[in-house]
């Protein structure tokens, strides 16, 4: 652990099949958002946002302050998320990557991640979290309240989540209340334009 508290990249990380992880292997990342770079975005108000976010990344993680990107499907919120997520071991932070429609399975099965932990409770545990593409319809109901547990825990132990969504926050606020009051006090909302890289 660092003198802040959070995970660092030097630590013994686990050993799948004999082979020690990467930090990135960590991250769980889909292999097609790894090759997403701060470089692809450098003429892009995105980068911007990027550089605006690490730059006070450990203050943002002191003080659970996490990210609600939204916008129409292809624009790249979940490239710009991936690239935090990564940039983020820049600063010896260890997050963790979950697919919002995974999730349900995910505490239904208790889905195993590593040995010894599930992906539910990894995505509890770490620095920052991305829950990537949340969507709210009658037939996800149950996806978001999984999504809503999993980020007032993290909230209340102070912890930042990134959250992908194409549910603009006026939408989100008269669908979901409850769920929208916990990103207005948490969340800084960004609205993501442009192209999927």
């Amino acid at each position: 652990m660092s003198d802040n508290g959070l995970m660092k990249t030097q630590l013994r990380l686990p050993q799948i099949g004999g082979t020690s992880m990467t930090a990135l292997d960590l991250l769980n990342i889909p292999e097609v958002l790894k090759t997403c770079t701060i470089g692809k975005v450098k003429n892009s108000p995105h980068r911007t946002l990027i550089a605006n976010y690490m730059n006070r990344l450990p203050e943002m993680v002191k003080t659970r302050q996490g990210l609600y990107l939204w916008g129409e499907y292809g624009q790249g919120k979940s490239a710009l998320a991936a690239i935090i997520l990564m940039e983020a071991i820049k600063y010896d932070i260890i997050g963790f990557w979950i697919s919002a429609k995974q999730l349900p399975g995910y505490v239904i099965n208790h889905t195993e991640w590593l040995e010894g932990i599930d992906y539910y409770n990894r995505a509890v545990m770490v620095p920052l979290l991305v829950i990537d593409e949340f969507q709210t319809r009658q037939e996800v109901k149950f996806q978001e309240s999984c999504v809503e547990d999993l980020v007032r825990v993290r909230v209340a132990m102070n912890k930042p989540t990134i959250i992908t969504s194409n549910i603009v926050p006026a939408v989100l606020k008269s669908i979901y209340p409850a769920f929208f009051s916990v990103l207005q006090e948490c969340f800084a909302s960004e609205h993501v334009q442009g192209y999927d890289w």
